[in-house]
């Protein structure tokens, strides 16, 4: 979630403390208003004397910005707080995930995928996942929908399906839209 400290100051706190008891998985955004070790902290004060079948989890999206040493940091940092993965938008001016992958051995998804050609190089290139997403149509309303995404995979690529995770952001409107997605 990006910038939730411009709705309150405790936001991301408040996130992390609404999702624990239900065991829900939850991204957090380079964006975010809080230190990442303080939003992890909470998480692992949550759980404390709970049992909850699937404990929440926590991820990272990471914006990669051009100085790649300070990208390298902000890895290293997540990393030490015991961030589970990390989601890389594709949307950033840098991509390289080589220098990622040495950075980082945990979980890899790309966040923005518009194509089912694209979701496909992410399964080659050792990906576990990919989000379908085009930002709600906020930035491009002419981008495919996630929901058209999804069919493109399943009719030209369907061994993406059982190769990485595919998560998809929007572009389902009702009931019927998150069936067809299922």
């Amino acid at each position: 979630m990006g910038t939730l400290g411009s709705a309150h100051s405790s936001a991301e706190f408040g996130l992390v403390k609404g999702v624990t008891p239900k065991g829900v998985h939850t991204v957090i955004s380079t964006a975010s208003s809080k230190p990442a070790e303080e939003i992890m902290q909470t998480l692992v004060d949550q759980q404390k004397g709970r049992s909850v079948a699937a404990p929440a989890q926590l991820y990272f999206l990471l914006y990669i910005s051009t100085d790649r040493n300070r990208a390298k940091a902000l890895i290293q940092k997540v990393k030490r707080a015991g961030y589970k993965g990390l989601w890389i938008t594709v949307d950033a001016p840098v991509l390289d995930l080589k220098w990622i992958r040495e950075e980082w051995a945990g979980p890899i998804v790309l966040k923005g995928i518009q194509s089912a050609a694209d979701a496909k190089l992410a399964a080659a290139y050792g990906c576990q996942g990919v989000l379908l997403s085009n930002h709600r149509g906020r930035q491009s309303h002419g981008s495919p929908s996630s929901l058209l995404t999804l069919l493109e995979i399943r009719t030209y690529y369907r061994e993406v399906l059982s190769s990485i995770e595919v998560f998809v952001d929007g572009g389902l409107r009702d009931g019927a839209d998150v069936l067809k997605a299922l």
